[in-house]
């Protein structure tokens, strides 16, 4: 069966722009709709490489998918138009999800954020508990079903083989699924449900960290989950109960799965030590400025205010001046003058910011009127007009002559005796911790019930640490326990009975 060409339309509704994927069971078109503004996602059923006696079977399950999806409304799956019939073929409309699938984000970003993969299997759980909540199991959860978009919302797409839970049935009619991501029990004699879904998502959520798909329930494959560099401990006990080839050992629902992934994320804490001694450390020595160029640019930074307020005290002169409003050359040389400066000026603070205990305070309170008092000097030297009388000029050129070696010697003194000195030393509490090995023996009460992974608190201790049940079995809140060995990180507990 032939792809349909650009243009074809269908329904007297839906025209074809292009094929935008493709699968074993048919066509993904990108269609444009003549009703609706937005563009659609057009699923196109291909059932031409089956046999007679099989192609009903699979024309139900596209049948089941529009079904399916018409009566669902999810923030994280596409919203179904329509579907019909036409031209032996089955079509299903649905809403156009602009982005990329699972497996391709994964490729083009080969080292995934910790903040990127709890929103993306997050996300998953949402979707996948409100679909078990209908009493649906997906069946065909894989990185290539689900979309994401440029946001980073989830997507989840190809309802093909999803199907309605009975717990009447104890089979399923059709055999469907992926290798690496379905359970062994779609490949059996046994009924899926909540428990296969989850058994994909713990295949999606090691592909997600290492780009590889698990093969699982093959030995090999299950060593190479255990020992894989990408998967901190935590997060590989969560992966391997996902992946347990019997589904009464894997966690029973997508709350519980919810609960231990987040858990596994949180940072692992160190067990604190009864004292907390007091060590005293020294900082690292800092280098002592240059005085004569730290002096240098101390003083460029109270004079150039000075050349500053003296141009800007001759705009204002210009402006006030009705014979000289309009000549705008004058103005020229004060603002090509006053942006330059505050360049520089720039510049020298730069530098200061450099120097260690530099008092700023101090530098400020004194630059102001030294400035603004040299600035008036600068001033009038400039417009010797102002002062007719030849005593009140000189008088200007000497208190110039004075104030700026006195800014000078303020910036020397500021530099050699007015620093904030670094501390010698200082005080910090240093917590010792002991290794997780040096707790085998001691005994504990459990906070979170082991279902068989839990909490629980070591006598004499205040933090939660996480802990599995040797054995498996359930061990009540409260239960008092004993800490027997360390497995990959996690501490393996037996309850204490008298």
């Amino acid at each position: 069966m032939t792809d349909l060409s650009e243009g074809t339309l269908l329904q007297n509704r839906y025209t074809i722009k292009q094929s935008i994927g493709k699968g074993a069971m048919g066509t993904i078109y990108l269609v444009k709709d003549s009703r609706l503004p937005d563009d659609r996602a057009l699923k196109e059923m291909n059932p031409t490489f089956l046999e007679d006696s099989e192609r009903e079977q699979f024309l139900e399950l596209f049948k089941q998918e529009a079904h399916i999806l018409s009566r669902l409304h999810h923030a994280n799956l596409p919203k179904v138009i329509d579907y019909f019939f036409e031209h032996d073929r089955y079509y299903l409309v649905m809403d156009y999800i602009k982005g990329k699938n699972l497996k391709d984000y994964r490729e083009k970003n080969p080292i995934l954020t910790k903040d990127q993969i709890v929103k993306i299997i997050s996300q998953i759980c949402d979707v996948l508990e409100y679909l078990h909540n209908q009493k649906i199991i997906f069946r065909d959860l894989k990185p290539s079903n689900i979309m994401i978009t440029e946001d980073e919302t989830i997507k989840l797409i190809d309802f093909g083989i999803a199907r309605i839970f009975k717990e009447s049935k104890k089979s399923d009619t059709v055999i469907v699924g992926t290798p690496g991501f379905s359970p062994p029990e779609q490949y059996g004699k046994r009924q899926t449900d909540e428990r296969s879904d989850i058994y994909s998502l713990g295949a999606t959520l090691y592909y997600l960290l290492t780009g590889d798909v698990p093969d699982i329930p093959d030995q090999k494959g299950r060593k190479e989950v255990e020992s894989h560099i990408n998967i901190k401990p935590a997060m590989r006990s969560v992966i391997l109960k996902c992946l347990n080839p019997e589904p009464q050992e894997r966690y029973s629902s997508i709350k519980e799965f919810r609960q231990a992934f987040l858990e596994s994320q949180e940072k692992p804490l160190e067990v604190p030590a009864k004292k907390e001694p007091v060590k005293e450390i020294t900082p690292e020595e800092h280098n002592e400025p240059d005085s004569i160029i730290a002096t240098a640019n101390t003083f460029g930074f109270m004079l150039i205010p000075s050349v500053i307020f003296a141009f800007l005290f001759y705009l204002a002169r210009l402006i006030m001046r009705l014979d000289l409003r309009y000549e705008i050359t004058l103005y020229i040389l004060p603002i090509l003058g006053t942006g330059a400066l505050t360049v520089l000026w720039s510049g020298l603070i730069k530098k200061l910011k450099k120097l260690t205990g530099f008092n700023w305070e101090a530098l400020i309170i004194l630059t102001v009127p030294l400035a603004l008092l040299n600035a008036f000097s600068i001033f009038y030297l400039l417009i010797p007009e102002y002062y007719a009388d030849k005593i009140g000029l000189w008088t200007k050129i000497v208190l110039l002559c004075i104030i700026m070696p006195l800014m000078y010697l303020v910036s020397f003194i500021l530099i050699k005796f007015f620093r904030h000195k670094p501390k010698v030393s200082q005080e910090i509490k240093v917590v010792e911790t002991r290794k997780k090995e040096d707790l085998i023996g001691c005994s504990a009460t459990v906070t979170v019930p082991l279902k068989p992974t839990g909490k629980v608190v070591v006598d004499g201790d205040e933090e939660n640490l996480t802990a599995s049940s040797k054995s498996g079995q359930f061990i009540n809140e409260g239960a008092r326990v004993k800490i027997v060995t360390i497995k990959m990180g996690d501490l393996l507990v037996e309850e204490i009975t008298e």
